[in-house]
C-alpha cells in the first residue's frame, strides 16, 4: 500500500517537489499516442534564471506533462493529486492569465494569453483539481440551510 507521504512525493527533508522527471513508461505512451492528445499551449518560468518560455502541457490519468518547445518530448509531469488551483490577472506582459497549480505551501503558475485558453485549460483540469474562483463561475443565490460548520447557498453557473 502507498503511504501519504509517497503520495505526496515528500522527500526526507519534507520539502514537496511539485514537477518530476516522467517516467520511461509516462514518455512512451504518451509520445506514442502525441496526435491523439489535446496540447495545451501556455508560458512557464523555466531553469535557474527563470525565463519566461513557451511550453506545451497535455494533462492525462490526473498528471499535468510539460513537453520542450517543439512538443515533441515530455519533459516533467505534475500529478494533479491533492492539487488546487487559483486564477488571476497575470503580471507578464505577453499574458492576460496566471494559472497557479498548488500543493500544500508549493505551487506552479502558468501563465495563459487570453479566455479563449484559459477556458480550454478550466475544462482540461477541471476533474482533477479544486478550482478556487468559484466566484467567476457561479453567481450566489438565496441561502438555502444552515449547520455548525457553515451556511449553504443556492448557486447559479454564470454561462447557463
Amino acid at each position: 500500500m502507498q503511504s501519504f507521504k509517497s503520495i505526496l512525493n515528500i522527500n526526507n527533508n519534507n520539502s514537496i517537489k511539485l514537477w518530476k522527471k516522467a517516467s520511461s513508461s509516462q514518455k512512451t505512451d504518451i509520445n506514442n499516442n502525441i496526435n491523439n492528445i489535446n496540447l495545451l499551449q501556455a508560458l512557464k518560468k523555466s531553469g535557474k534564471n527563470k525565463q519566461v518560455v513557451r511550453r506545451f502541457f497535455s494533462v492525462r490519468d490526473s498528471n499535468l506533462f510539460s513537453f520542450n518547445e517543439d512538443s515533441s518530448l515530455v519533459k516533467v509531469v505534475l500529478s494533479l493529486e491533492f492539487c488546487r488551483i487559483e486564477v488571476e490577472p497575470s503580471a507578464i506582459p505577453s499574458a492576460e492569465f496566471t494559472l497557479r497549480v498548488i500543493r500544500q505551501d508549493k505551487f506552479v503558475e502558468i501563465y495563459i494569453k487570453n479566455k479563449e485558453e484559459l477556458a480550454n485549460w478550466r475544462e482540461a483540469l477541471r476533474p482533477f483539481v479544486i478550482f478556487h474562483d468559484i466566484h467567476s463561475i457561479y453567481s450566489s443565490g438565496s441561502q438555502i440551510g444552515e449547520g455548525a460548520f457553515g451556511k449553504v447557498f443556492a448557486l447559479k453557473r454564470k454561462t447557463d
